[in-house]
Parts: structure tokens; sequence; C-alpha cells
């Protein structure tokens, strides 16, 4: 396995926060499909390529795992782009799943080459060791 393949396993949320049949539960994310409704709450990793439908006025995000440095985003407008593992580092917000599997940017970047980003700090140190806002 190479170390972008190890990065991204070890980015990937095991259970999600989602709507179904009208009650929330906490569902594996292998069992996500576009259009889910996914609620992110401080702390959490992005289980998908999301979009916001709506964010309290403080959501913020930290996408530094796609990304490879420090890169804490306001995702407040609807439609904005919340990617697999982004953490919520401050609020909440309801999105929906719009991307899955190998449609998502991470797996693009990562087939491309381009991914995980030159420099980038090892990833587990990062999650286990973020100082929530």
């Amino acid at each position: 396995s190479t170390p972008g393949m190890r990065r991204f396993q070890a980015a990937i949320p095991i259970t999600a926060i989602v709507l179904r049949d009208g009650e929330w539960c906490d569902l594996d994310t292998s069992a996500l499909v576009v259009s889910d409704i996914v609620r992110l709450e401080r702390g959490a990793a992005a289980p998908a390529d999301l979009r916001v439908l709506e964010a309290n006025d403080d959501f913020l995000i930290d996408d530094e795992a796609l990304e490879g440095r420090d890169a804490t985003v306001a995702a407040k407008k609807r439609s904005d782009f919340v990617p697999l593992t982004a953490r919520c580092v401050r609020g909440d917000a309801l999105l929906v799943v719009a991307a899955i599997g190998d449609d998502v940017e991470l797996v693009r970047r990562i087939r491309q080459g381009n991914w995980p980003p030159p420099g980038a700090p090892p990833l587990e140190p990062l999650v286990e060791d973020y100082d929530y806002v």
C-alpha cells in the first residue's frame, strides 16, 4: 500500500450522523449514498464529499488533510463544498452527500499523484492533536 493510500484510509471516518427514515442515526460510512443528509458537528470529519444545506454562523472546517497545510475556512453558504476528511472545528451543519467512493476529490488527487501534498505532515498526529476552536 502506498503512503498516499495509508494516509487516505487513516483519514476516513468510520461512522457518520445520517438522516434515515426521518430519524438521525449513526451509520457506517460505507453505507452512505449520494443525496443522504449528514450532520457534521465539532470534531467530526466529513464522511464523503458534501455540500452545505444549512450551517450556523460559526461553522468552520479545516481541510488540512486534503490540502496539506492549514486550510481553515468558513463554509456557510448553501452548496459550499466540504471535502471528504475535512474536520469541523467549530459549529455544526447539515450537508448533503455529493460524492462517495471513487468519485470524491481526494481519490481523484491520489490517482493523479497529487496527494499527499509535498511536505504534508503525517496525518495521524494531525488528527489526534488537533486543537479545536
